[in-house]
This record gives structure tokens, C-alpha cells and sequence, in this order.
């Protein structure tokens, strides 16, 4: 997908459950190939709905300041947040919320 062609678009963020992939403190043999080889890592679930100028972000997670970086890349350009939809009220859909103000 070129920045060109994003606009009407979803973007998959993230795939991960609330507690990422791997998860802290698991030492399963599923996590343990994950701690062993960081191409398995999978961010907490998340999209992007991309317009031509803006996009909205379907759950602002603790992965959100990677996922929101990743985004500008694709994009190839800094992103315009025109809003952000929680789905739930589990810890892992809004704890990146508190990243988005500046001290």
C-alpha cells in the first residue's frame, strides 16, 4: 500500500490481545518463541480509518505511541487524529490515551 492510495482505508494496527505478544510473565513455549525472536511480536489490536487528510483510531492502546509512528510512515506524513473510538472498557483498548497529552 502506497501513501497515495490510503485514503478510504483501514489499517490494521495491532492483533494482540490487551496484554500484547508476547505476554509479560508468560514463559509458555508460544510466548517463549516470541521473547526469542522479536519478528513473532504482535501489538495490542487496533485500526486506523483513513480519509485523505485524517484518520480516526478504533482503540487507543498501550502500544499506541509505536502504532501512531507506524502510521505517519505509511502515511509518509505526520497524521491528523480527527477522533478515536474506544470499543470497550478494558484496560488494553483505552491505556493510551494517557500518552496523547504533553506535560
Amino acid at each position: 500500500v502506497t501513501p497515495t492510495n490510503l485514503s478510504g482505508k483501514i489499517l490494521v494496527l495491532g492483533t494482540s490481545q490487551d496484554g500484547g505478544y508476547p505476554h509479560a510473565g508468560c514463559s509458555e513455549q508460544c510466548c517463549e518463541e516470541a521473547w526469542n525472536d522479536h519478528k513473532l511480536k504482535r501489538l495490542v489490536s487496533s485500526l486506523a480509518i483513513l480519509s485523505e487528510n485524517r484518520c480516526w483510531i478504533i482503540d487507543m492502546t498501550p502500544d499506541c505511541s509505536y502504532q501512531l509512528r507506524m502510521l505517519e510512515k505509511k502515511m509518509n506524513r505526520k497524521v491528523e487524529i480527527a477522533g478515536i473510538f474506544i470499543t470497550h472498557a478494558h484496560v488494553g483498548h483505552y491505556m493510551g490515551l494517557m500518552d496523547l497529552g504533553l506535560e
